[in-house]
Formats: C-alpha cells, sequence, structure tokens
C-alpha cells in the first residue's frame, strides 16, 4: 500500500489511479472541481470525455452545478487574468496562453450539457444500452428501483413449496423458532448481496427420532384420560407432599386464591397443559415449557429428604417422551438450518427465472450484468487482465474519470473501474472518506473500499476543515487520537484536522467557552443499587434535557442562536419522534427528517378511516370514526349533536355523500381536493404544532393514491384494499414511500445520522450516541479475511462464536463512523451526552473514553474485551477518564452534568404589541337557507345518502323476523342485503347495456363487480339470473314488449343529478299540497305522517341524484332502483307489500320531488314538451321481486303523479315556477 500524502490540488499529477481520503468538512466537492478544471485545461479533455459518478441523484445534480459554476468562475478569471481563488490564480500563472485556456473552457461549457456525470446505476445503464450487442442486453427490459416485492413473493412461494409437505411436529418446531414466510422475506432482505456467500453447506438432514417419538406420545395419549383423574385428586400424583414446594409449588394456602394452596394453581396449570398437549389437534411438538415435571427423573431429583417420589406409568412415559424430544430438537433444529440454506439457493434461481420471465431488471442487475460483460476469458475480470473490447470502447470514451463518495462503494462497483480504468493510460482519481462509511445496510462496503486503497498507485488526505471553527476541530481531534486504532481497522488512520486557513470564522455568536459540551449522566442518582441506568429512563432524560437546552439556547433574552440553526441527530426514528414531542410540549417548532415510512405515521390511519367512510357513506360506525380524527377535528362530545342539531350531522353526512359521487364519477384526485377544500383540512392540520409534518404527510398520501388509483385502474374497494395492505407493518417498503421534509427554515431539525451525512448546521446535539455494538441477530453477517474480506452469512456453522466476534468488531466499527459523523456535523456547538447506562458498554463512547488501549484479546472479540472492562468501572472511574479527556482538550471539551431544570414553553417574539380586542358580530344569520335533499327531510328519522339511494338502513328495509337464510342456497334472496348490496346493484346497472347481444357483456361485468365490492365470486350465476329477470319483465300491464332489454344507451341517463331552487319549506306546506291531492296511490294518512317530519323550515336549493331517466315510445321514464329485502318469496313483493314499503319509507315524497326536479328539467329543454302527453310515469323496481312469469304484479311500482300535484308542488317549491 502506498504511503498517504496530503492533497497538491495544484500539482497533483494527473495520471494513474489515485485515491483521495477527504476528511468531514475538507471540501471534497471543491477538490472535484478543481480536477475537473485541471483535466480540461491540462489534459484538453472535453467535457464529455471526463467521468463523474456518484451514488445518489442529489449528488450528481449537486456536482454538476458547483463543476459548471468552476468553469464560469475560470473563465471569467482567465478574462480578467487572477482570481481570488488559490488554484483558480495559481492555473492563470501556469498556463502560458490564456486564449487556449478560455477556449478550452468555452467549450467544455457549449458542451456541459453532454457531462458525463452520473449515478453509478445510470453510467451502468448508459454502457449497456449503448452496448446492447456487446453486454447482451435487451432493449425493451423493464427497469424497476426495488425488488422488495419479487422477495416477499419468493419468500412466500418457498415457505408453500418446502413447508406444506413438512411433518407437523417441525412445522409445529419451525413456527415456534421463527414468524412465517415474513422471516424469510427479511433473512433475504437483509442479505441480499449478489456475491454473498451462505454457511455452512450441508446435506438435507433426516429426522430419524421422529418415528420413535410419535410412538411413545400416541401412548402418552391413551394413558392421560384415566391418569388425569389422579393428579387432580388431593394428595396424588403432583400433589403429593413429598415434593419441594419450590419446584411444584409450598402446600400452604394462596393468599390470592381462598381455598386453594399455590400447589393445588401449580399442578392446575401443568394438567392444563398436559391436556392441550395431548390434544388430537395438537402434533405434540415441541413440548410445553414444563412438562419435564411430569417425568420421573425430575420427580426423583425433586423429592424431599427422606421421602420415596410418587410412581406412575404416566411418569416413565413422560420420561422417554423427555429424552426423545431433546433428540429430535437437536435433528429439527439441523433441518431448519438446511432450509435456511436452501432458502438462498431458491431464491437465486427464482429471481433469475422471474426476471427473466418478466422482462424486468432491477438497479443492482445493471451493476453485475456490466462486470460480467467486462470479465475476461477466464470470467474474473480482477485477475484476467487479457484485453477486452468493451473495456477498450468505454475507455476511449472515458479518458479520466473521477468517483465520489467512493467509500460507499461495494465488491462489484470496485470491480467495475478497477477493470476499466486501472491502466498506465487511465485516469482516475477515488475521492471518499472510509471514516465517514455508514450506508452497509444499503449494501455500501468498506472493505471494498480498503480492497481499492491497497491498489491504489498513489493515496491522498485532505485535512483542512472549511467547515467547524477551530475549537471545534480540536475537541474532535482529541475525542478520535484518544486510541490507537479509533476506527478498528489498521487501514482507516484518523489525520488530525486543521482549521481551513484563518480558520472557519463562527456561524453563531456564542460565548467564549468550549466548543463541544460533553454532559455525563450519573447513575448513581438515577438508578439503584449500582446499576447502570436503565436504558428508557436514560432516553427520556436526555430527551428532556436536550429539548430544555435548546429552550434556554433560543431564548428572547439569547443572542444569536435561532430555532433554525440547531439539528438534534438521532439513530432511529423512534428517537426522532421522542425529541419531536419534547420539542412540541415546550412550544419549539422542529421538523423531521426522518426515513421512516409514510404508511407507517398517524396520517395514513386517519386517511384510511376517512376515505372508508367517503366509500361508504351510510355507514354511521365509519363516519363517526372519520368525523372524530384530527383531519375533520370534532370532538367526541360534539357527536351528541348527531340527535340534538340533527341538521349539523347531515350537513356534514350530505359533504361525504357527496364526495362519494365525485370519486365514483371522476376518480380519486377530484373527490379529494374538493374533501380538503370542503373540509378545511389543511388550515385545520396548520393549526397543530406539527402542522407542516401532518399536511406534508397527507399531501404525500394523497399523490401515492392518485398514483396508485391511475397505474393500476383501482376502484374505491381496490385503493382502499390496497391502503390497508401497505399500512401492514409486514408489507415491504419502498423507497419512494419514505417521508418527505417539511420547511424548516425557522425550526429545530431532528434528523437521523444517516440522513445528515454530507450537512452541516451551526448546533448540533448527539443524545443517543451511545448505541450497543453486539449482535442481536442470531444470523451473522461478517467478512470473512480468508476470503479477502468476502461479505458472509454464518447461519449456524462451527466456527459461529468467531466470526460473531468478528461481525461485533464491524459493528463497533461503523458505531465509531457514525459518531464520527455525527461530531462533523457541527459548525460551532456541539452537545454529546454520556454516561454509565445499560447497553451503552459496547457504544462507539465507551471504546473512545475509557478503552485505554488494552491490548486486543486472543480472538480480537474487542467488543467482548470492552464490554468486561466497561462493567467493571463505575460513575468515579468513567469520569476520571473523561476529566482526562478533557484535559487534553486545550479547552475545547467542557464536561458536566446533565441539566434537569425545570423547562418553560418557548416565548415567541413578537414584531410589534398591539391591544387586541373581541370584535362582536351584531348581524343576523338566516339558518333556514341551505342546500337541501330529500334524505336532510327525513334526517331526524334516518341518515339516508342523496346519493342514489342504497337501502342501507334497518328501518327503510326490515328483514322479516322469521326470515332465515337457506343453508347453502344462492339465490337472490339470500344474496347479502344491506348498503353494500345497493352500491353493487346500482353500479351493475349503471354500466350494463340493457340491450347488448355481446354474451360476455353481462358476465364480464357482473364477475368484475363483484370482486370490486368484495363479494363471493360464486354469486355470480345466481346475480346472472336475476338480471335476466330484470331486463325481461314487462314493465306494465297489457305492455309486454315494454321490457328494460330494449332500452338503448342512447335512450337512457345513469345517475342524473339535480338542483333546483327551494322556497321556504315547512312540514305543514308538505301535509297541504299532498291533502289537496291524494289519489289512490297516496295512502290517506300520508299526508298526515308529512307533517310528523321534524326539519326545520329550509330553503336555498333542492338536489338530489335520479338512479336512470329513459325514454321509450315517446314518453320519459324515472327508475329507481331497489335491493330492499322484503322476503324470501315473490309473493313478499306484491303491490300490498310494495305499496306499504313506499309510503313507510317515504319514498311517495321522493318520487314526487324526483318527478318534479325531471318536469322541469323537460320543460327547459324541450320547448314542445307536456306533462300528460310526454311524461310516462314513475317506476320503482324492487329486483328480487322480479320475474317475467309473474308480470308487473310483484316488484314493480308503479306511478303517474297528478299533474295538478305536480303542478302545486313546484309552484310552493320552486320560485317563479
Amino acid at each position: 500500500m502506498s504511503k498517504m500524502k496530503t492533497l497538491d490540488l495544484i500539482n497533483t499529477p494527473l495520471s494513474g489511479t489515485n485515491l483521495i481520503e477527504a476528511s468531514a468538512g475538507t471540501g471534497k466537492t471543491y477538490t472535484i472541481a478543481g480536477l475537473f478544471l485541471r483535466l480540461v485545461l491540462e489534459k484538453q479533455f472535453p467535457a464529455d470525455q471526463i467521468l463523474v459518478v456518484t451514488f445518489t441523484r442529489a449528488g450528481t445534480e449537486e456536482l454538476k452545478d458547483r463543476i459548471r459554476n468552476k468553469l464560469l468562475e475560470a473563465k471569467e478569471a482567465f478574462s480578467k487574468g487572477s482570481s481570488d481563488d488559490l488554484l483558480t490564480n495559481t492555473l492563470i500563472i501556469k498556463h502560458a496562453n490564456p486564449a487556449l485556456a478560455i477556449q478550452l473552457i468555452q467549450d467544455a461549457l457549449i458542451d456541459f450539457d453532454k457531462a458525463a456525470i452520473f449515478t453509478i446505476h445510470g453510467f451502468c445503464q448508459r454502457i449497456l444500452h449503448e452496448n446492447a450487442f456487446e453486454t447482451g442486453s435487451l432493449f425493451d427490459t423493464e427497469l424497476i428501483a426495488d425488488q422488495v416485492n419479487m422477495l416477499q413473493e419468493i419468500s412466500d412461494d418457498f415457505w408453500r413449496k418446502h413447508f406444506y409437505t413438512l411433518p407437523p411436529e417441525l412445522i409445529s418446531y419451525c413456527l415456534k423458532k421463527i414468524s412465517g414466510p415474513e422471516y424469510f422475506f427479511k433473512l433475504l432482505a437483509k442479505a441480499n448481496t449478489p456475491d454473498i456467500k451462505v454457511m455452512p453447506e450441508i446435506q438435507k438432514p433426516a429426522l430419524p427420532s421422529l418415528a420413535d417419538f410419535r410412538k411413545v406420545f400416541k401412548k402418552l395419549q391413551s394413558v392421560w384420560p384415566a391418569a388425569r383423574q389422579r393428579f387432580e385428586s388431593a394428595g396424588g400424583g403432583l400433589k403429593d407432599p413429598a415434593l419441594s414446594g419450590t419446584i411444584y409449588g409450598s402446600v400452604k394456602a394462596d393468599s390470592q386464591q381462598p381455598g386453594f394452596t399455590k400447589r393445588d394453581l401449580k399442578v392446575f396449570s401443568l394438567v392444563e397443559a398436559m391436556n392441550r398437549l395431548v390434544d388430537e389437534k395438537n402434533p405434540g411438538f415441541p413440548l410445553f415449557q414444563d412438562f419435564e415435571k411430569f417425568t420421573a427423573t425430575k420427580l426423583k431429583k425433586s423429592v424431599k429428604k427422606g421421602h420415596i417420589p410418587p410412581r406412575h406409568e404416566i411418569f416413565d412415559i413422560c420420561d422417554k417422551l423427555y429424552q426423545l424430544s431433546g433428540i429430535l430438537e437437536a435433528e429439527m433444529k439441523q433441518y431448519l438450518l438446511f432450509l435456511k440454506i436452501e432458502l438462498f439457493k431458491f431464491a437465486r434461481s427464482e429471481l433469475s427465472i422471474r426476471k427473466k420471465k418478466g422482462n424486468i431488471q432491477f438497479f443492482d442487475d445493471l451493476l453485475t450484468m456490466l462486470k460480467q460483460a467486462l470479465a475476461g476469458n477466464s470470467g474474473n475480470q480482477l485477475e484476467d487482465q487479457s484485453e477486452n473490447i468493451l473495456a477498450t470502447v468505454i475507455r476511449n470514451k472515458y479518458k479520466a474519470a473521477l468517483v465520489d463518495e467512493f467509500q460507499d462503494t461495494d465488491p462489484i462497483q470496485h470491480a467495475i473501474f478497477s477493470r476499466l480504468f486501472n491502466t498506465q493510460d487511465s485516469v482516475l482519481f477515488m475521492i471518499g472518506d472510509p471514516k465517514q462509511a455508514i450506508y452497509s445496510f444499503r449494501g455500501a462496503d468498506i472493505f471494498s473500499y480498503l480492497q481499492a486503497a491497497r491498489q491504489a498507485d498513489s493515496r491522498y488526505t485532505l485535512t483542512e476543515n472549511w467547515r467547524s471553527e477551530d475549537g471545534l476541530i480540536t475537541a474532535v481531534n482529541t475525542i478520535f487520537s484518544s486510541v490507537k486504532k479509533p476506527f478498528i481497522f489498521d487501514e482507516i488512520i484518523f489525520e488530525k484536522g486543521v482549521g481551513g486557513g484563518t480558520g472557519a470564522k463562527p456561524t453563531i455568536a456564542t460565548p467564549a467557552l468550549a466548543p463541544l459540551k460533553l454532559w455525563y449522566l450519573n447513575s448513581d442518582i438515577f438508578s439503584k443499587k449500582g446499576k447502570p441506568i436503565n436504558k428508557k429512563v436514560a432516553v427520556d432524560l436526555i430527551a428532556d434535557a436536550v429539548a430544555n437546552e435548546i429552550g434556554r439556547l433560543i431564548a428572547p433574552d439569547k443572542d444569536g442562536v435561532r430555532a433554525g440553526d440547531i439539528a438534534v441527530l438521532v439513530r432511529t426514528n423512534r428517537q426522532a419522534q421522542i425529541i419531536k414531542n419534547r420539542l412540541a410540549e415546550r412550544m419549539i417548532p422542529s421538523v423531521l427528517y426522518s426515513s421512516g415510512n409514510i404508511f407507517d405515521s398517524h396520517e395514513a390511519l386517519e386517511l384510511e378511516i376517512v376515505l372508508s367512510s367517503i366509500s361508504e357513506p351510510g355507514n354511521e360506525q365509519w363516519f363517526k370514526a372519520a368525523l372524530v380524527t384530527d383531519m375533520m377535528g370534532v370532538k367526541g362530545n360534539e357527536l351528541e349533536f348527531e340527535y340534538e342539531e340533527p341538521l349539523w350531522w347531515e350537513t356534514r353526512l350530505a359533504r361525504f355523500r357527496d364526495y362519494f359521487l365525485v370519486w365514483k364519477r371522476y376518480g380519486f384526485v377530484r373527490m379529494f381536493r374538493q374533501f380538503m377544500a370542503g373540509e378545511g383540512i389543511r388550515s385545520r392540520l396548520l393549526s397543530f404544532q406539527d402542522g407542516d409534518r401532518r399536511l406534508t404527510n397527507i399531501l404525500h398520501l394523497s399523490e401515492i393514491l392518485h398514483q396508485q388509483s391511475i397505474k393500476n385502474n383501482k376502484g374505491m374497494t381496490g385503493l382502499l384494499k390496497w391502503l390497508s395492505e401497505q399500512r401492514d407493518p409486514v408489507s415491504p417498503r419502498l423507497e419512494e414511500h419514505q417521508l418527505r421534509l417539511e420547511s424548516d427554515e425557522h425550526s429545530v431539525k431532528i434528523v437521523t445520522i444517516h440522513k445528515s451525512k454530507g450537512l452541516e448546521y451551526p448546533v448540533v446535539f448527539c443524545p443517543f450516541g451511545w448505541e450497543s455494538s453486539l449482535a442481536k441477530d442470531k444470523e451473522i453477517l461478517f467478512h470473512d479475511n480468508e476470503e479477502n474480506g468476502r461479505l458472509t452469512l454464518d447461519l449456524g456453522s462451527s466456527q459461529q462464536s468467531d466470526h460473531l466476534a468478528s461481525a461485533e468488531n464491524e459493528l463497533l466499527a461503523e458505531n465509531l463512523r457514525l459518531l464520527y459523523v455525527v461530531l462533523t456535523r457541527a459548525k460551532s456547538l456541539c452537545y454529546l451526552v454520556w454516561g454509565r447506562i445499560n447497553t451503552a458498554e459496547t457504544s462507539a463512547m465507551a471504546y473512545l473514553f475509557h478503552r485505554k488501549d488494552s491490548p486486543s484479546p486472543k480472538n480480537d472479540g474487542i467488543v467482548a474485551s470492552l464490554k468486561e472492562t466497561f462493567s467493571e468501572k463505575r460513575d468515579d472511574d468513567l469520569i476520571t477518564d473523561l476529566k482526562e479527556l478533557v484535559s487534553r482538550s486545550e479547552g475545547t471539551i467542557e464536561l458536566a452534568g446533565t441539566p434537569f431544570e425545570n423547562y418553560s414553553e418557548h416565548v415567541f417574539l413578537e414584531d410589534k404589541k398591539e391591544k387586541l380586542i373581541c370584535r362582536r358580530f351584531s348581524g343576523k344569520t338566516d339558518k333556514s337557507w341551505k342546500v337541501s335533499s330529500y334524505s336532510s327531510l327525513l334526517s331526524k328519522r334516518i341518515r339516508d345518502d342523496e346519493l342514489p339511494d342504497r337501502d342501507a338502513y334497518p328501518d327503510i328495509t326490515s328483514i322479516p323476523p322469521d326470515y332465515i337464510e337457506p343453508p347453502g342456497k344462492k339465490d337472490i334472496f339470500s344474496f347479502p342485503p344491506g348498503t353494500e348490496a345497493g352500491i353493487f346493484f346500482h353500479d351493475v346497472f349503471e354500466h350494463l347495456d340493457f340491450a347488448s347481444k355481446d354474451p360476455d357483456h353481462q358476465e364480464n361485468l357482473v364477475e368484475s363487480k363483484l370482486k370490486e365490492h368484495g363479494f363471493d365470486i360464486d354469486w355470480k350465476d345466481s346475480v346472472g339470473r336475476t338480471i335476466n329477470k330484470v331486463l325481461a319483465t314487462p314493465l306494465q300491464e297489457k305492455k309486454n314488449n315494454f321490457i328494460l332489454s330494449s332500452i338503448q344507451l342512447t335512450d337512457r341517463i345513469n345517475e342524473m343529478e339535480f338542483y333546483f331552487p327551494l322556497n321556504l319549506v315547512t312540514p305543514s306546506t308538505l301535509k297541504r299540497i299532498f291533502s289537496e291531492h291524494s289519489g289512490i296511490n297516496i295512502p290517506s294518512g300520508f299526508p298526515e305522517r308529512l307533517e310528523k317530519l321534524t326539519f326545520s323550515p329550509v330553503r336555498g336549493f333542492m338536489k338530489g341524484y335520479i338512479d336512470m331517466i329513459f325514454k321509450y315510445a315517446g314518453c320519459y321514464y324515472l327508475v329507481d332502483w331497489k335491493s330492499n329485502l322484503l322476503g324470501a318469496r315473490i309473493e313478499d313483493y306484491g303491490q300490498n307489500i310494495l305499496n306499504e314499503t313506499m309510503q313507510d319509507d317515504f319514498y311517495i315524497l321522493q318520487y314526487h320531488l324526483y318527478t318534479l326536479a325531471f318536469h322541469q328539467y323537460l320543460r327547459m329543454r324541450f320547448q314542445d314538451y307536456r306533462y300528460t302527453r310526454d311524461f310516462g310515469g314513475v317506476l320503482y323496481l324492487f329486483i328480487r321481486g322480479m320475474d317475467p312469469k309473474s308480470g308487473p304484479k310483484y316488484g314493480i311500482y308503479f306511478d303517474l303523479p297528478s299533474p295538478n300535484l305536480i303542478s302545486e308542488l313546484g309552484k310552493a317549491l320552486m320560485p317563479g315556477f
């Protein structure tokens, strides 16, 4: 490995393979732009021949911007002959021909749109596309960002293929050890690296003990029923007083269970456990936890001295079964290990097959394909240096390569760049910082970086820190210089940083105190008996202290620090939420920069509730649940308005009905916009302390749902089902569903450490930098030094303990890198919290502050050694270590106890004080003016839908008390009644072409609508027969040809919406009109019932929706579909019963209002229209009772309202009728 040298950006040779280690704040992007400028001027490379690669799209945009600006500045500087920038000014002096330099820069700017600045995946995609024949890639392959869905499918298929045929005992054992298919999905996602090695290699094991186990278990099942009584009786079996009370329970009375001894309760519990075990539905394995207490061996060990243990055949059987279970468990453990290994073989094979079959690729496939295409004859591009045509083509196209963030590389990426540019004629600069390699969870591999460092011709470092103040730089130097290997690995060297130039200028006005505050949390105060502080307790204490300190810093009497200057860096989303809650309690504005998933948010839950209510506007339970969400803002006690103020309730419900119709007719996004505006969602959410976050989440969710509804053509039911599936925590999480950022200019930033990389803040808090370095998973992921650092997954080899030590060393190393990233985000002031906290004994801070370079253990188990060393220390010892650290910091680190003073709410500065007065409204509000509907007139009685009514309410459609659904029978009378049925049938008839000759049209429509509305597909035939009967039934007597199947699509309108202006209307008005014009179809008592309606006087507009209108033989008809279940026989739909239903449910009033609206529409539409000649009548079609054999006498209610009644109703209701 070449020796590390300080980079001289002006004179460093532009040749060979170079590695630049750019410490935090040392101007990495500036260096890349400077190298690009030098390559243009000194090598005269065109802009499109300099390859610049980074790892994120945001990174490419930043590099493009910085490089372009550098070129523009250089062009201007060469024109003037000087520059304030040292690099540019030196280049001006060195370059003998300024005119040529200006021309080269101008050419680079002209061609800058062609500049080869890519993400790594974008670069590979470009190469594969431009060289499709050489690489064997297909032109029409679909590129997909994430393969989590396919991994989920593969893990589910693996479970089905391998587990459904396993012995039930083995399945039961596996379910106890793992969670099911979810376990395999998580295992695949954890180790989803193409070149990963999975160990150990084992053959499929047998289960030789299973037959013997079953034989003994069967004997236990046969003997236990007879033996159980003895165990339950006093003094017998396990109640024998000779047995130890410690193991089998004391024979003394139990204080909490009078009349029972502790032995009684213990034996009862054991007997119940045995009953469950021997149940015929139980496979018998694994045995329950206390099974051993039934064995003769355990009884013999548990008997009191001088006594004889109880004897029974059952004890000997249990003894044998217990021994066999131990042997069988070992065999099953090996079998489960075999299944885990098989999973990876199955996944590799299936991924390849499914991607090929679907003609799709994932982003990582681009890297793999390019690596394979660049391989030489041997297939190993690192060893075989034989010339490769594709490599030559790429090398000729790109004369130089600058690779940014190279610490985040992986073995495949390293292999690609090594093959392409590791030649004498190429120029390769790899720029990165191994101390900031924190993205291993994304596949980044620090060992690939270290391998590249060993192979580089030259290695350089950048140490001038242009970000932080000098004192903070010294503090960080002190911390990371306290041990010989601050980052565990010998090859990651810590070079002390120095201030850039004369030192970075202070960004905030802070007292002349130590820039790094080290708070210590004393366990003697917050814990008992000398134990470390409980982790949860520590988190809560620290969160309070941080929030208090932030409140103090931004207090009005303090100068210089604003909320927007402060960042709190955390490890997890949960920690971020805790900090945000503490700040919210103090009225301190904050914003989350979280990598959490949008579907895990509270807003996703609320949106699902609200959308469910909109999709079922007649569902009272959903509607109430929607009202009390934060989005809607209704308090629980306000729901009583349903009874006290029915119009308040009806107004809100009516809006939800409108949203339903808009969603159904025009799609989700139009409905959602109307909902946001109509309910004032934006202003309500912004009134919360975290309103920006809430509103951002709601808008983000709406975009995702809109995309899903358009992309996959999902209706209401399908979209809600998809939303529910996404909210399931087990479902795969996609990157595009991560939480978006909020407005943060005047707020404290709460950022996960991984999100903070590359950012900087004047003030930084690091409250939770003491995460454990102990491996939590049983599956060990580590890099095998014996295989050149190859990533390896150990699922259970004999060397797992050694591999565990390696894995924990790597985890500690990453924790150290995370801590380095945190400390180097600060410009002026940094707070670090430490203490004797449970699980913190293996943290990065424990290693840096207290290890004191003790010799490494023989097996290199640094973490285990650190745990042991730290556990021996007490608070005084830790504080002594910290004081020593402070003494070496030259006054840049201040040690203090964690402050816990009482907090007060943050006081916001006011620009100017004004005297506020409360203006009183002295006018009058006309509460009678509103948009009314048929259902609002009945609001006290029912909450019907003024959408096409859906037969949803029990008092509209009561099921006969003697009605029993025929078991297993699938006819229209057993089809479920209620709202969903009404919606389903209305939807079918709305989209059905009555006159279609296509035999598949109706069948396909019914099948799709059954699925959409969540009904069993088995109803298809029954629904189809009902539709055929409805279409073929004559609608009037002596008019056999007057059937719906004769109505063309062009002669009908579905779901006709109407509005008409409304005079002042009272129940008495309606009674008077209907009394004066009562006839055959208006029963004598109906007007009196109208007077008993309780709606307040209303005026304004009347609105509604007519299910269907159509024209037949020159006349216009009005249709309302009814799926009401009136009985299970055709006779239950005769005229007498229909007349009663029409009167009881006020349908008579409904169709007169509808007829008036339709009549007015026809009057305005056609000049020669006459009601007596052109209006054919009203048809209420009760579809369950319609049958061509019975004719219009059953299931069809027909009326032709009196012209005088319609005229009188119009004069009373409509202004200017």
